[in-house]
């Protein structure tokens, strides 16, 4: 008797379990709380006008904007046209504008990551080409990125991408983990209230405020901080090359030669941080490194006979000390020292495509002038500097608050 009791109580549980996974399975394909499912084409969509421009933004069928969402998306997406770099280009660039229109008509693509690296942006051009639609891409370039040493959890090239061998079997096990997973159904069946009692709350957006000077050196001390030490590692040494001795500027050589082999038109260009930006990577003891990225990207363009422009390096887009006047802004043209505001974005975006290696605001690198070039740029420097003796006083002390160490950020991998 005791027997059978045990029995039929192991067959009502497993039962129960069985159903409950089935259940729950159920709900997350019919909601599919992550989009996964609709990234990948594999659930109809009826895109509205305002899901259109979010595809652009790389925020839809997934509306995370992080790297699953980005590269999934763009398997939905299958852009004709998309723009690569970091929260440069997914923040201040804008996928409408005109000079980015695809061919079939849509707003290009925004592959835009924060803290991207070399590595991860040729990871996601490869990606893109390998969906079979590009017929442009444009990228984004920052010092940072070329650090080969420092770590991502989660990294973009762990994540199933087009090019890879076992391609769709990867992408099987990804979706599995997103259907089965207790949070996926903890957003499902929140779906399930709102299809009974349907509800929407507005956000309104608080109104802007003015900025005293006060506030404005506060926030731009605390961005810094919090930026300096993610892009460059204070414990590390600011290596180009990876523990397996890979370098980044073999990846942008190798993303040059996709893109070249597979006759897609490639514009690259150095982001304009503010000058600040480049007085912290001097005063933290990395403007050697700077100035031989300078140099190595210039070897690239002469080898590769790819465009590569300059908006940086104290040019006049990125020395304008005057403070914002709206809210969550420094600088007039940057919010902080790292980023730049649209209406910049769209001056260097607006002025690529061309078809010839000029840009009305930059300066395409040559291994024929980068001597010259970096002369001048020390030449820009000093003026800066001179013009504006307190901003760069200002840095200086600030930097000698950074836990930044030059015999650290430079020293010699053993």
């Amino acid at each position: 008797m005791a027997q059978r009791s045990f029995k039929r109580f192991t067959i009502a549980w497993l039962a129960a379990v069985v159903g409950v996974a089935a259940g729950g399975l159920a709900l997350n394909i019919r909601h599919d709380p992550s989009g996964v499912l609709a990234a990948l084409s594999l659930k109809p969509l009826k895109a509205n006008a305002s899901d259109l421009w979010s595809a652009g933004m790389g925020l839809y069928p997934m509306r995370a904007g992080n790297r699953e969402g980005k590269a999934l998306n763009a398997i939905w997406y299958k852009p004709q046209v998309a723009v690569f770099g970091s929260s440069n280009v997914w923040s201040y660039v804008d996928p409408r504008r005109p000079s980015l229109r695809q061919p079939d008509g849509r707003f290009a693509y925004n592959f835009g990551l924060p803290g991207i690296s070399m590595f991860e942006l040729a990871a996601a051009v490869r990606h893109t080409v390998a969906l079979g639609h590009m017929h442009r891409a444009v990228a984004g370039l920052e010092f940072f990125m070329f650090a080969g040493n420092r770590p991502f959890p989660g990294a973009l090239d762990t994540m199933p991408l087009a090019y890879q061998p076992q391609y769709r079997d990867r992408i099987f096990s990804y979706v599995s983990r997103h259907l089965l997973s207790m949070d996926a159904l903890s957003k499902s069946i929140p779906s399930v209230f709102r299809e009974i009692v349907p509800a929407a709350v507005a956000a309104e957006a608080a109104p802007p405020q003015a900025i005293d000077d006060e506030r404005l050196r506060e926030m731009i001390h605390r961005a810094d901080r919090e930026q300096t030490t993610a892009l460059y590692r204070p414990d590390l040494p600011f290596l180009f090359a990876n523990k397996d001795g890979e370098t980044t500027f073999d990846a942008l050589r190798s993303t040059i030669a996709l893109v070249q082999r597979e006759r897609i038109a490639l514009d690259l260009y150095l982001t304009p941080h503010h000058a600040r930006a480049y007085e912290l990577i001097r005063a933290i003891g990395l403007g050697p490194k700077y100035r031989a990225w300078l140099r190595e990207l210039a070897a690239i363009a002469d080898t590769t006979g790819a465009c590569i422009l300059d908006f940086g390096s104290y040019s006049d887009l990125t020395t304008d000390t005057t403070a914002a006047t709206v809210a969550n802004a420094v600088f007039r043209t940057h919010p902080d020292s790292i980023h730049m505001n649209t209406e910049l974005a769209s001056r260097v975006i607006d002025g690529l495509g061309t078809g010839a290696c000029s840009h009305p605001d930059g300066v395409a690198l040559s291994g024929r002038s980068i001597d010259g070039y970096l002369e001048e740029i020390e030449a820009r420097r000093e003026r800066f500097v001179r013009d504006h003796p307190a901003f760069a006083a200002d840095v200086a002390a600030f930097a000698r608050t950074l836990p930044h160490r030059p015999e650290v950020l430079n020293a010699i991998r053993p």
